[in-house]
């Protein structure tokens, strides 16, 4: 672009359009026909405004006929530019979805007393980017897509009175989030709308005019210490209330907001307890950072159905302060040493009969280490009744050391430095970052 002189319009003889950080488009230099008729119109106007003549009709219209040709222009050339970058912004969208400490799965209570079909929520990827409450009024209703929630029935299953309260049916579930005002004592609502044009190999799409099934309450926590809205992770929890109702949590601005058929009186998490100190960092004082899970068990009714219920045991399990700094070299170079990577709390009784005790687990506090093993080139997971240094120790011996099942690549994304629970058909593992990779683990001898 060439220098303007004060009160021309800027001649143009190229563009540069990002979609990504990483990703440029560059136009050619050569303007075609149309962009050659803008040259022509400005080089008009801009005559007309040397000459001292634009302040009549004539000036005017000249310079209102160029603009309009280059705003024109300008969006085909940007649209010709985003077309050619749509293929790779495509591949990249949906990898923030197959990272699982971003997100959360389970069954939820069906309101008899066991567990209804699986649930996954999927946190928007761009809440993250959403840092003041004036950001989500703009948006008006629905508002926000803050998540969906997709639920997927397995044979002879189907969907519970307690699911369609929250506007869930078979197949994917879209959670608006909006906010009237940005006054403090306006709270937040979400509407809950179906995937459109879902068919057998598609759950369709999230669309702002589709009819709402659901409207939930919300509440929204900000924990005191924590003011900036990079404090509060960009994530997606189940959860629930202090009433037991269920609950969905997600990132809202500078806090964490939950979002259900609630009273809005917010469960405080086990992991923060009623009373943290000040020096409790944000891992463990702010959902999202750490997961909680009351623990499901299967079994087989006096009709030889399987079916859920929920266990007298429950966990949470917090990612240290530094699991972020920890990459594969950083491993590697400390072979055979552990390192502090999680803090696994158990609530209830672990009976020698439980597989979890096998696992090395105890009621009360546990302690996660990780090392990597030369010999086998892999990763692997120790119990410890204490805690660990803050450097890598060769601790005394774990009271149980986990396989790492699969370290999960995540090409061009970064990885939270979050944890959670695996939800599966056989146990309760863990999804904790080990570098640019989530490391699935869990004690089974399998």
């Amino acid at each position: 672009m060439q220098r303007s002189v004060k009160g021309l319009i800027p001649v143009v003889s190229g563009h540069l359009f990002a979609t990504a950080a990483a990703v440029l488009v560059v136009a050619a230099v050569r303007l075609p026909a149309q962009e050659g008729s803008c040259w022509r119109r400005i080089q008009a106007a801009n005559q007309v405004k040397a000459t001292a003549d634009s302040g009549t009709a004539v000036g005017d219209s000249a310079r209102i006929r160029a603009r309009r040709c280059i705003d024109s222009t300008d969006a085909s050339f940007r649209d010709r530019a985003i077309g050619r970058a749509s293929a790779e912004m495509a591949r990249l969208m949906p990898l923030s979805l197959t990272i699982p400490e971003n997100h959360d799965e389970g069954r939820l209570p069906d309101g008899t007393g066991l567990l209804g079909p699986m649930v996954h929520i999927f946190g928007s990827p761009f809440m993250g980017g959403f840092t003041r409450r004036a950001q989500i009024v703009e948006h008006g209703q629905p508002g926000v897509l803050a998540a969906v929630v997709v639920v997927q029935l397995r044979g002879g299953e189907t969907i519970p009175t307690s699911y369609l309260n929250l506007g869930l049916h078979d197949g994917m579930s879209c959670l608006w989030l909006s906010l009237a005002n940005v006054a403090p004592s306006t709270n937040y609502r979400v509407a809950v709308t179906h995937a459109v044009g879902a068919s057998p190999t598609s759950g369709g799409t999230c669309e702002r005019t589709a009819p709402v099934v659901a409207n939930l309450t919300v509440a929204d926590v900000a924990e005191a210490g924590f003011p900036y809205a990079e404090q509060y992770p960009a994530t997606a929890r189940l959860d629930f209330d202090n009433s037991g109702r269920v609950t969905f949590g997600f990132k809202c601005a500078k806090a964490w907001c939950e979002a259900g058929t609630t009273d809005a009186t917010v469960r405080v998490s086990w992991a923060r307890g009623i009373a943290p100190s000040p020096t409790t960092p944000a891992q463990r004082r702010i959902k999202g950072w750490h997961d909680e899970q009351v623990f499901a068990e299967e079994f087989v009714t006096g009709l030889g159905q399987t079916r859920w219920r929920a266990a007298t045991v429950r966990g949470s399990i917090v990612p240290d302060e530094n699991i972020g700094d920890r990459d594969r070299a950083y491993f590697v170079a400390n072979a055979g040493r552990w390192v502090r990577v999680a803090e696994l709390d158990i609530v209830g009784p672990l009976t020698p009969a439980s597989k979890y005790y096998a696992w090395g687990l105890r009621s009360g506090r546990n302690y996660l280490g990780m090392r990597y093993v030369a010999g086998r080139d892999t990763l692997e997971v120790g119990v410890f009744a204490n805690p660990l240094p803050a450097t890598p120790s060769s601790a005394p011996s774990p009271r149980g050391i986990w396989k790492v099942r699969e370290r999960m690549m995540h090409f061009d994304v970064p990885v939270p430095p979050t944890a959670r629970f695996r939800f599966t058909v056989a146990d309760d593992g863990v999804w904790i970052p080990c570098g640019v990779a989530c490391c699935r683990a869990d004690g089974d001898d399998y």
